[in-house]
């Protein structure tokens, strides 16, 4: 069994850095603003209806709760960089199921913290 005490801490720090990145980035540091995608799924939550083919169940009330709360720009790029630490711990530790020595976990998570936000 391979020893845990070197990825229990890096990939903590992986995973946290990202997520500052993220949150970083997001809020407006390049100075773009909202994306139109961010206009669209906002739009729609202004708009509910019984079912949008194009957001995941639920998804769009959920954001119409959101928008109850005050602004929503926050919540928007908050669950995408939540998303994206709980991506690197888990293929940290899918990568330490299939038998990965520390070495291969620590390389696993900085390789997922590098890969490309897709949707």
């Amino acid at each position: 069994m391979p020893s845990m005490s070197s990825p229990r801490r890096v990939v903590p720090l992986v995973t946290a850095a990202l997520f500052m990145a993220l949150v970083w980035v997001s809020n407006g540091f390049f100075g773009y603003g909202i994306f139109i995608d961010a206009l669209y799924y906002l739009s729609c939550a202004r708009r509910l209806g019984a079912g949008y083919v194009d957001h995941p169940p639920l998804s769009i009330w959920w954001l119409r709760a959101l928008i109850a709360l005050g602004d929503p720009l926050p919540w928007l790029r908050l669950w995408p960089a939540l998303a994206g630490g709980a991506v690197i711990a888990l293929a940290t530790r899918l990568c330490g199921r299939l038998g990965g020595s520390t070495r291969a976990m620590i390389v696993t998570a900085i390789a997922t913290a590098g890969r490309p936000c897709c949707s």
